[in-house]
């Protein structure tokens, strides 16, 4: 009897061994499969991926929008690794039905004579869809020589007759819905005098639109609220400008409005604090804040996007921008912090471009207003200057 009670027991324990083998196997096998699945769709989805830089999309058996959704995911996968940025463009051509048979020979010459980094659609008869890797900073740049380019190639085409609609990844959107959408609110806001448009800025979920109507109106704005405004200078902070200026060049152009972007400086920031102190110097920003803030008018837009700097966007033309800038310095100059009887002069610079002489987005006005004063701190000058190509051009942030 003994013998037979181990046999059965050696012989149960077989069974629970060889169930927990097959149960192994199995999900291993399962694995494996789901492995196999999933690296043959990424390789399959390189390949058409690939497919795409040699070949147009009309030749292909997928639909062009797929096709461009394929590479929009490409793309921002890549960007999502690297931390870069890319464009997107929707070209209207407003051409005719002869011109229109040549875009596909068009689009087979940009793929081979752009870039590599570049894709190119025929997205419709007259429409162009481009993805340009690129930063925001270039992006004017690359849409002035890419029209260039059509205009080159098409004999009876003129940069009249071009629109374009700009958005970026990830400022404007972080899925390809998202951004083909921008780029198509864009397009459609272009006209004859506003033949490019760029997207507004979409990435900063926390301000949403009655937030933004409560600034734009000026009406019960929670000074203390800080998800848009600066607690030291009490004016709208860097996220909130930015958001904020955005959308109001974006009306102005919609309106045929010219605009100018300010640009200031307090250039004695590393002296005041090594003399005097922190707390002497932010009561001395915040003076010069509620200064800046009483010589404007209610339409105007004020905020701070560095410490001891600001940003103003006045409803104005350049012509009149001057007197603005000058009166701006004569009331800071004119105002001096007293500290144990002692003045503290408060010197700044202030860099101006207009809307629409030096650019038709907040971004290109910006970096322009920061050309100037990067070239007012190389020379040592404090004062008002409107920005000059042939003189700021090269005076860049490092």
């Amino acid at each position: 009897m003994g013998i037979n009670k181990y046999f059965f027991f050696d012989h149960f324990v077989l069974n629970v061994n060889l169930s927990n083998v097959i149960i192994d196997f199995f999900i291993a096998a399962s694995i494996a499969f789901v492995l196999i699945v999933i690296i043959a769709s990424y390789l399959r989805f390189q390949d058409i991926v690939d497919s795409l830089k040699i070949s147009n999309s009309s030749d292909n058996d997928i639909k062009v929008d797929n096709l461009i959704r394929i590479k929009l995911a490409d793309e921002i996968s890549k960007s999502l690794r690297k931390k870069n940025s890319f464009l997107i463009l929707r070209i209207k051509l407003n051409i005719d039905i002869q011109t229109i048979d040549k875009i596909p020979d068009f689009i087979k010459f940009l793929s081979k004579n752009h870039r590599k980094t570049d894709s190119f659609f025929n997205y419709s008869n007259s429409e162009i869809i481009a993805i340009l890797q690129s930063d925001n900073e270039f992006a004017s740049m690359l849409v002035d020589r890419l029209i260039d380019v059509i205009v080159k190639y098409f004999d009876d085409l003129s940069a009249e007759d071009i629109n374009v609609g700009v958005c970026s990844f990830p400022i404007n959107g972080i899925t390809g819905d998202e951004l083909l959408n921008s780029a198509e609110q864009a397009l459609l806001k272009t006209d004859k005098s506003n033949q490019i448009i760029y997207a507004e800025d979409k990435t900063d979920e926390e301000f949403d639109d009655k937030e933004l109507k409560k600034v734009d109106e000026k009406i019960n704005v929670d000074r203390r609220d800080k998800k848009i405004i600066d607690p030291l200078t009490g004016v709208l902070n860097e996220k909130a400008i930015s958001k904020f200026m955005q959308r109001e060049i974006s009306e102005l152009r919609l309106k045929k409005k010219p605009c100018v972007i300010f640009s200031i400086k307090i250039n004695n920031i590393s002296n005041v604090k090594d003399y005097f102190g922190d707390k002497v110097l932010d009561n001395n920003i915040k003076s010069v804040s509620k200064i800046i803030q009483d010589s404007l008018r209610k339409s105007d837009i004020i905020g701070t996007y560095k410490y001891g700097e600001f940003i103003i966007l006045a409803h104005c033309e350049l012509k009149n921008s001057y007197t603005i800038g000058h009166r701006i310095i004569n009331l800071i100059n004119n105002k001096k912090l007293d500290f144990k009887n002692k003045n503290i002069h408060t010197p700044i610079s202030i860099g101006a471009a207009a809307y629409p002489e030096h650019g038709n987005n907040i971004y290109d006005l910006y970096k322009k207003t920061q050309n100037v004063l990067v070239y007012c701190n190389e020379n040592d000058i404090s004062g008002y200057m409107i920005y000059d190509t042939n003189k700021h051009k090269n005076y860049k942030n490092k």
